[in-house]
């Protein structure tokens, strides 16, 4: 899927169902899945339609779904960039 063609509310739609999916997978309830992660029925359903959600919420659910382990795909590590460097040794030089 090319996300980066798709706009944000359909990004969100993507990402409800998707997880709307692995719910129904684990054979969980929307109100096992609330027990088990704290976050309310009413925010799950809402999640799982695409409609707005913080990302609290959002790692709680991936959390109670076992998937927290992808969150590194969704959003890579950051590698040191060579300006990084130079600001950090910058910062800790002794000015000699």
């Amino acid at each position: 899927m090319n996300f980066q063609s798709m706009g944000d509310s359909a990004i969100l739609r993507e990402i409800g169902d998707r997880l709307k999916q692995v719910r129904l997978q684990r054979n969980m309830t929307q109100a096992t899945l609330s027990d088990l992660t704290g976050v309310s029925r009413r925010t799950i359903q809402n999640t799982e339609e695409g409609y707005d959600s913080t990302l609290k919420p959002l790692i709680a659910l991936r959390h109670g779904l076992g998937l927290l382990a992808q969150i590194s795909l969704m959003l890579p590590e950051p590698t040191t960039s060579c300006l990084l460097w130079v600001e950090l040794r910058g910062q800790f030089s002794t000015g000699a």
